[in-house]
Protein backbone atom coordinates (compact mmCIF):
# COMPACT_ATOMS: atom_id res chain seq x y z
CA UNK A 1 0.00 0.00 0.00
CA UNK A 2 0.99 3.60 -0.42
CA UNK A 3 2.09 6.07 2.76
CA UNK A 4 -0.39 8.57 1.02
CA UNK A 5 -2.89 6.49 0.17
CA UNK A 6 -2.90 4.96 3.99
CA UNK A 7 -3.16 8.54 5.40
CA UNK A 8 -5.95 9.84 3.34
CA UNK A 9 -7.87 6.60 4.57
CA UNK A 10 -6.97 7.56 7.88
CA UNK A 11 -8.18 11.17 7.58
CA UNK A 12 -10.98 9.77 6.10
CA UNK A 13 -11.99 7.91 9.09
CA UNK A 14 -11.24 10.73 11.20
CA UNK A 15 -14.00 12.47 9.94
CA UNK A 16 -16.56 9.38 10.01
CA UNK A 17 -15.80 9.67 13.59
CA UNK A 18 -15.91 13.20 13.95
CA UNK A 19 -19.68 13.10 11.52
CA UNK A 20 -21.14 10.70 14.46
CA UNK A 21 -19.74 12.21 17.35
CA UNK A 22 -21.58 15.15 16.45
CA UNK A 23 -24.80 13.88 15.63
CA UNK A 24 -24.32 11.99 19.44
CA UNK A 25 -23.92 15.15 20.88
CA UNK A 26 -27.30 17.05 18.74
CA UNK A 27 -29.31 13.71 20.15
CA UNK A 28 -28.23 14.78 23.93
CA UNK A 29 -28.26 17.72 23.85
CA UNK A 30 -31.94 18.02 22.39
CA UNK A 31 -32.46 15.77 25.28
CA UNK A 32 -31.27 18.20 27.64
CA UNK A 33 -28.54 15.71 28.66
CA UNK A 34 -24.14 16.24 29.12
CA UNK A 35 -22.25 13.60 27.24
CA UNK A 36 -22.38 12.40 23.99
CA UNK A 37 -24.63 8.99 24.52
CA UNK A 38 -21.86 6.27 24.31
CA UNK A 39 -23.43 4.09 26.49
CA UNK A 40 -27.06 5.28 25.37
CA UNK A 41 -27.27 4.19 21.53
CA UNK A 42 -25.04 1.80 19.50
CA UNK A 43 -23.68 2.02 16.19
CA UNK A 44 -25.79 -0.44 14.67
CA UNK A 45 -28.51 1.50 15.96
CA UNK A 46 -27.41 4.75 14.79
CA UNK A 47 -26.53 3.37 11.45
CA UNK A 48 -29.53 1.65 10.84
CA UNK A 49 -32.40 2.89 12.79
CA UNK A 50 -31.54 6.47 12.28
CA UNK A 51 -30.07 5.88 8.83
CA UNK A 52 -26.87 7.90 9.91
CA UNK A 53 -24.89 7.83 6.28
CA UNK A 54 -22.69 4.84 6.21
CA UNK A 55 -21.66 4.50 2.55
CA UNK A 56 -18.46 6.22 2.41
CA UNK A 57 -15.95 5.50 -0.35
CA UNK A 58 -12.78 6.97 -1.44
CA UNK A 59 -12.49 7.57 -5.18
CA UNK A 60 -9.09 5.61 -6.15
CA UNK A 61 -8.32 6.92 -10.10
CA UNK A 62 -5.31 4.09 -10.09
CA UNK A 63 -1.84 5.24 -9.02
CA UNK A 64 -1.33 8.93 -7.63
CA UNK A 65 0.41 11.12 -10.22
CA UNK A 66 4.27 11.88 -8.96
CA UNK A 67 4.11 15.51 -9.66
CA UNK A 68 1.11 17.61 -10.49
CA UNK A 69 0.95 18.88 -13.36
CA UNK A 70 1.72 22.91 -13.97
CA UNK A 71 -1.36 25.40 -15.02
Amino acid sequence: MDVKRDSADAHFSFVKDWVEKKARRHLMRAQKRKGFGWKRWSKRWLYEDLKLFNNYRVKRDGPLPKVVPAR
